[in-house]
């Protein structure tokens, strides 16, 4: 376990050597991004918010792979009051809904009986959580979300864009750190929901994957070009 601050607001928290989750200072407590890669991850969150002397408030996940919601349902019974905000379409795939198939659009999200779920708030584009903005980022998984956090410009953006081996696209080919591409949904999607994110200028890039970049703007947009030269060779 690795742990590292960022400015007066964020905590990257790095388990089994790869994979991130955050903890975002609100003025209530604070806020979880994604949930680690086992159940093993939820001691290791809640010493680090002891650490910095705050309750973890609420939870909110970028996208439902494994290596992303690991603790969550520990979490839940320890943070009973804590809010869980997720994705209608995250949602419905914890529910062991079917996934659409690839390069499929999505269908209209199901409507979930919230009591069956693990949420306590659903979640959708441009809502405010806290600080942090929802961003609509669908094609590494369907229903991802990235968070824009309004105060200092930076972006938590889960697999959609990740910083191991350098600043990739998902859906991208990175040898360095190939495991991203190979579990995209749609890469297609994937590379629309970069350009989207590439138009918030975003001061740093927080992923799932690698370290935190500041003023990623340039590599941001080498990624999205070789995207662009995949998408064409496919056409």
């Amino acid at each position: 376990m690795s742990v590292s601050q960022h400015g007066p607001n964020l905590t990257q928290i790095t388990i089994m050597a790869i994979a991130n989750c955050y903890l975002v200072r609100e003025q209530d407590g604070l806020t979880l991004i994604d949930a680690g890669a086992s159940a093993r991850s939820a001691d290791t969150i809640s010493l680090v918010a002891e650490a910095l002397e705050a309750q973890i408030t609420r939870i909110a996940i970028t996208h439902t792979h494994a290596d992303h919601i690991g603790a969550l349902a520990v979490l839940r019974e320890r943070l009973p009051v804590a809010e869980i905000a997720l994705c209608p379409w995250q949602v419905a795939l914890l529910a062991g809904h079917k996934m659409p198939r690839k390069g499929q659009p999505l269908p209209p999200a199901p409507e979930l009986n919230m009591s069956q779920t693990p949420a306590t708030r659903l979640l959708a584009d441009g809502d405010m959580l806290g600080s942090l903005r929802v961003v609509a980022v669908p094609g590494h998984s369907p229903g991802h979300a990235a968070f824009y956090d309004t105060r200092d410009g930076g972006l938590l953006c889960g697999d959609a864009i990740y910083t191991a081996g350098g600043i990739t696209v998902a859906g991208v080919f990175n040898w360095r750190f190939p495991f991203p591409s190979m579990a995209t949904w749609d890469k297609d999607q994937a590379l629309e929901s970069a350009m989207r994110m590439r138009t918030l200028k975003p001061a740093y890039l927080a992923s799932g994957h690698g370290p935190i970049v500041d003023d990623p703007l340039d590599a941001l947009d080498r990624s999205i070009a070789k995207g662009q030269h995949s998408h064409q060779r496919r056409a």
